[in-house]
């Protein structure tokens, strides 16, 4: 009997071979430390029950409370709104006789009326245009035709910018849930938060998706009786959209996308 480092050899074991693991020599994707960094709307609602945390949305709707401990959010001042609505209406995109020549404007496309455009499009403008409803003061309208977008104010289309046609198509590629093919149009309703927050504090944006609701119901039901199709669609590519609008997000920013179409598809 022999020993080694002071040791009988009868009391050495050797380990037992590890079993194959072929596994071991393959590269796993996504890496097992990153699977619980993908956030996804199923992983949000377990989470609210594994650690109690409380999603973004929900911490909006619990800091938008009234109550009488704060005075952060308020109860609004209707003749505030009425009065400040009524003052952009009848000042905003408005220019002093002589400051613009109509004729060529329209002729460049900088600025177009009812007249300019195809039936039955000028009809629903002309109509959409006359609405003077108190859940439009947060909102602004766009319209994105084939060959340019415009903002509708004070009864006439106001060039933002001309577009070609590959433009056109890569703003229309940024919104999901809407008929393929070329469209008459798409009214894009832009949100201007401030213009509640600032008077009512963050419970302003509770009372402006409301108030989007009803501008989308008024907007539907205006192109149901003008003769367009209305196809709404509230999901598309935020970030992507809003550049192309060339607006930031924040202080504007878009909720709802109209299609409108000629006829039926």
């Amino acid at each position: 009997m022999t020993a080694t480092n002071d040791r009988p050899a009868w009391t050495r074991t050797e380990a037992a071979p590890a079993p194959p693991n072929p596994r071991l020599d393959e590269t796993l994707f996504p890496p097992l430390t990153t699977v619980d960094l993908i956030r996804t709307p199923e992983g949000d609602y377990l989470g609210r029950f594994i650690d109690n945390h409380r999603n973004e949305a929900e911490l909006f709707h619990v800091n938008s409370r009234i109550t009488p401990c704060s005075d952060t959010n308020r109860p609004i001042d209707p003749e505030y709104v009425r009065a400040a609505h009524g003052w952009v209406r009848a000042t905003g995109f408005v220019p002093r006789p002589g400051d613009i020549r109509m004729g060529v404007a329209a002729k460049h496309g900088a600025v177009l009326g009812p007249e300019h455009l195809p039936a039955p499009l000028n009809a629903y403008l002309d109509e959409l245009s006359a609405v003077d409803a108190g859940w439009w003061y947060a909102l602004d309208r766009y319209l994105l035709l084939p060959t340019g977008l415009y903002q509708l104010a004070s009864g006439r289309l106001w060039c933002e910018r001309l577009t070609d046609a590959a433009e056109h198509k890569r703003v229309t590629d940024t919104m999901f849930g809407l008929p393929a093919g070329q469209a008459t149009a798409h009214l894009l309703l832009v949100a201007a938060p401030w213009r509640y927050l600032m008077v009512q504090g963050p419970r302003g944006y509770r009372r402006l998706l409301v108030d989007t609701g009803r501008a989308l119901a008024e907007a539907e039901a205006l192109a149901a009786r003008t003769g367009l199709v209305a196809t709404t669609t509230l999901d598309f590519e935020d970030n992507r959209l809003e550049r192309h609008l060339r607006i930031d997000g924040l202080e504007h920013t878009v909720v709802a996308v109209v299609r409108l179409d000629g006829e039926q598809r």
